[in-house]
């Protein structure tokens, strides 16, 4: 099987969540001065974690963004067209037409108040949440036959990657 190009970086990006859950794992295990320099080291750990992580789901709401462009372009080609004269198919468009752009926004929106003002537990736990929120809008798409089983596979292993590597990160940080 042929990985695609989404599937590359998808997996590529959980590398990081995996390099900073060990490094929290290890430092909680190893960690014989809890109240040396090494601490700072791993509040400004903490940081960066917490600022990929913000990153990586706002880029996945933002993907759900780009879905809700598609589906506004397709029903306009000629071959959309033929296809909406289904009813089931044009009105489950239609429906994601309008709450794609706003649960990306909702989840974009969401992700920024909690890095500012939450501890790194609770910023973990929210953005978790959030994760599994942008996955389920997915699997909804995938249901209604707008986006490819694969991609579903991708962003679900992907997600388990994120999801267990926060789980251990928010418990031995």
């Amino acid at each position: 099987m042929k990985l695609k190009l989404y599937s590359i970086l998808a997996y590529l990006g959980s590398i990081p969540f995996v390099l900073f859950a060990l490094y929290f794992l290890f430092d909680y295990f190893f960690s014989y001065f809890p109240d040396s320099p090494d601490s700072s080291l791993s509040f400004l750990l903490q940081r960066l974690f917490s600022i990929y992580i913000l990153i990586i789901a706002s880029f996945i709401a933002g993907s759900h963004w780009g879905r809700h462009l598609t589906l506004e372009a397709s029903q306009e080609t000629e071959e959309a067209k033929k296809i909406s004269e289904s009813s089931q198919i044009s009105s489950q468009i239609n429906r994601w037409k309008t709450y794609l752009p706003l649960l990306s926004n909702f989840h974009a929106l969401l992700l920024w108040p909690v890095f500012f003002f939450c501890s790194f537990k609770v910023l973990l736990l929210v953005f978790g949440l959030v994760f599994l929120s942008l996955l389920i809008v997915d699997q909804r798409l995938f249901t209604e036959k707008l986006i490819e089983k694969e991609y579903l596979y991708t962003r679900f292993l992907a997600t388990s990657i994120a999801l267990i590597s926060m789980l251990v990160s928010g418990i031995f940080s």
